[in-house]
């Protein structure tokens, strides 16, 4: 039985509006607020002021960026901001001259640190100074180069003797000796007391003047030979080589012994070739039991020595 109290109600039906037209409708309302605040001149004023604002301040940038720019330039290319003041120089060894290194690097003075080649400081040293064996070179910017160099070391004592005109008793010829000492590359050079143990080597023909410090006494690679032929010859008879006296023009040396025996080499073969002929001739007989006054290895395939004369 129904209840009397009880009304029927009817179900509600809700239609969902098409989404077209919602949207529609949306955008509809969207155009006409836009239309009227675009037609609003306080909208437009902003507007414009906000889009002013952004290219004031893009160009205002670009301003800045390229006054850095030409600033920048302007202190690298022309300003002396950059410009080589100081020259701060380190040796390695006593022998370098500072005074010397220091004349060749005026040329380097007030140029541009930043372009400023190292291998072109490198290579106006190595001309000028031959006797520089290394090299360092640093740039502290924003105006100082260091320079650090060091020189060949000592190879040997050079003996040579000099006759020289005196001219203050009437051209009167005045014969003396000079000992001085070699590096590596035959130039002259200073040395201590620690370097009076070096090889000595005497040089035979006079000379004219007297060696300056720098100046080429014998080229390298004799004197390279030198000394190679010398540790040959000690090997070979198991003794010391003292000395060396050395014939500039006739293009040979001769070793002296600890017994004061005289080893003659030349340059004309390798030397080499020729210790080699010594080693043949000590397998065969030992030549040094009697003292000898030299043997004699330039022959080529030949070995001739001589008795002492004083034996």
């Amino acid at each position: 039985m129904k209840n009397p109290f009880k009304k029927n109600k009817r179900r509600a039906y809700i239609t969902m509006p098409n989404k077209r037209s919602v949207k529609s409708k949306k955008r509809t309302l969207a155009r006409e607020f836009k239309k009227k605040r675009t037609r609003n001149f306080k909208y437009i004023f902003s507007f414009l002021r906000f889009r002013t604002n952004r290219l004031v301040a893009k160009i205002a940038a670009f301003s800045l960026i390229i006054a850095f720019v030409c600033v920048s330039l302007v202190l690298i290319f022309f300003s002396e901001f950059f410009s080589v003041q100081h020259i701060k120089l380190t040796r390695k060894d006593f022998r370098v001259n500072a005074e010397e290194i220091s004349f060749s690097m005026q040329e380097y003075r007030n140029q541009n640190i930043i372009f400023l080649s190292k291998r072109s400081i490198k290579k106006t040293l190595l001309k000028n100074h031959p006797s520089i064996k290394e090299i360092e070179i640093d740039k502290d910017f924003p105006r100082t180069l260091i320079l650090q160099i060091g020189t060949y070391p000592i190879s040997a004592r050079w003996k040579v003797k000099v006759v020289k005109e005196n001219l203050l008793e009437g051209g009167k010829a005045e014969k003396k000796e000079q000992e001085l000492f070699v590096n590596q590359v035959g130039m002259a050079t200073s040395g201590t007391s620690e370097d009076q143990n070096a090889f000595l080597i005497e040089e035979q023909e006079i000379r004219d003047n007297f060696f300056l410090e720098s100046q080429l006494v014998v080229d390298q690679k004799i004197l390279e030979q030198i000394h190679i032929s010398r540790q040959l010859i000690e090997e070979a008879l198991n003794t010391s080589i003292i000395k060396a006296k050395y014939y500039r023009n006739a293009r040979e040396v001769h070793y002296i012994t600890e017994n004061e025996t005289s080893i003659w080499l030349d340059f004309a073969s390798p030397q080499k070739e020729q210790i080699e002929k010594l080693n043949h001739i000590l397998a065969e007989t030992d030549i040094f039991n009697n003292p000898l006054d030299h043997v004699d290895l330039r022959v080529y395939e030949r070995v001739y020595w001589q008795a002492s004369s004083n034996d």
